[in-house]
């Protein structure tokens, strides 16, 4: 049956490593923390609890700083990201992550961009002994892949979803340069909120 003695994901669709009996890491595809169901409370002690299944668990004994990198179909503007998290600070195991830094890539290799949050010992309070969601700004980092690194703050990390604002993000690049030799008739733009188009009209346009 399963408990809190098995938080894996068991419904991952992707490519798993495993190094003996030890399952590693997993990528190249989709599991429960964006499958859409959000994890009810249960008690710590009850170990065959059927709600244990809709969380995903990383313990500080068996992985050190638990990382999560989602990789999207195209470079997004980040406006936030939501964990699902489950708090039970009267149990020494505390499951409440201590902090999480976020860091942005446009191609997998380089991150930057770094956003750090770490909870506050009064949000901790108030919402003790319950699953809740916390939010993180991302203030308009852009990306194709975000990494998110979770510190422990005792000796578990757990999450049953994890959800995003973005939208699409368009680069405007030029590969020329242009030499204008004569005055630009009807030169306008329109800005929307991805990308910046341009509308020229020109007389004489020279390419070099």
């Amino acid at each position: 049956m399963p408990g809190w003695k098995s938080l894996r994901d068991n419904g991952y669709d992707g490519t798993r490593l495993s190094f003996g009996t030890k399952v590693g890491v997993l990528y190249h595809g989709l599991g429960q923390l964006t499958d859409g169901v959000i994890g009810r409370s249960a008690d710590w002690n009850d170990t065959g609890n059927l709600n244990w299944i809709d969380w995903i668990g990383w313990q500080d004994s068996l992985t050190a700083d638990p990382t999560v990198t989602f990789e999207f179909s195209s470079l997004r503007k980040f406006s936030c990201i939501r964990f699902h998290v489950l708090n039970l600070p009267g149990h020494h195991e505390k499951m409440l992550f201590s902090k999480v830094v976020l860091s942005f890539s446009r191609d997998g290799e380089y991150f930057a961009w770094k956003t750090i949050f770490e909870p506050s010992m009064a949000k901790r309070t108030a919402m003790s002994n319950r699953a809740f969601w916390i939010k993180v700004n991302l203030d308009g980092n852009i990306g194709k892949y975000v990494t998110c690194d979770f510190l422990y703050y005792g000796w578990w990390v757990l999450i049953s979803e994890v959800e995003f604002e973005s939208g699409t993000f368009f680069e405007f690049r030029s590969s020329f340069l242009f030499r204008v030799r004569s005055i630009c008739e009807g030169l306008s733009f329109l800005c929307t909120d991805d990308m910046l188009i341009f509308y020229v009209s020109v007389n004489d346009v020279f390419v070099s």
